[in-house]
């Protein structure tokens, strides 16, 4: 399944990429996210666990982040409940004060449960994500 949603945020780049990038802030504000555990982290990628939690069921999942600061960073999981998950934030400056902020995903589920509950809310799950997101990085914190 693919999606991919962009929207105009009046906040500098690099105050933008900080809030994508700090991954041990997303359950401050992140829908579903419950648990960050930071691996590694080196100017050039991150690798973290990742819990999240919809309706009784739980997952953690290991993502490694290749980062290209302040424009871009590409997610990938391996692990249940993805048999193929990969996202790209692109960052494009619009003036020192605004940017442009694109999210795309594709990602299958390995396991038909996952495949019926998130295959629904797919949608709606990437638009609270990012607007979460999006929330946050108006709001100035990060």
């Amino acid at each position: 399944m693919q999606i991919a949603r962009s929207a105009l945020v009046l906040r500098p780049i690099e105050h933008v990429y900080t809030i994508i990038e700090h991954a041990e802030d997303y359950p401050e504000f992140l829908p579903l996210c419950t648990r960050v555990e930071i691996l590694e982290r080196r100017a050039d990628f991150v690798n973290a666990h990742l819990s999240f939690g919809y309706a009784g069921l739980a997952a953690k999942v290991y993502t490694e982040v290749t980062k290209t600061p302040p424009t871009g960073l590409d997610v990938r999981i391996g692990t249940w409940p993805f048999e193929r998950f990969r996202g790209i934030w692109t960052l494009a400056p619009m003036s020192e004060e605004a940017c442009r902020v694109e999210f795309a995903v594709d990602w299958h589920f390995g396991d038909p449960i996952w495949d019926r509950v998130l295959g629904v809310a797919a949608g709606w799950i990437a638009d609270r994500m990012v607007e979460a997101f999006l929330v946050r990085a108006r709001q100035g914190s990060g």
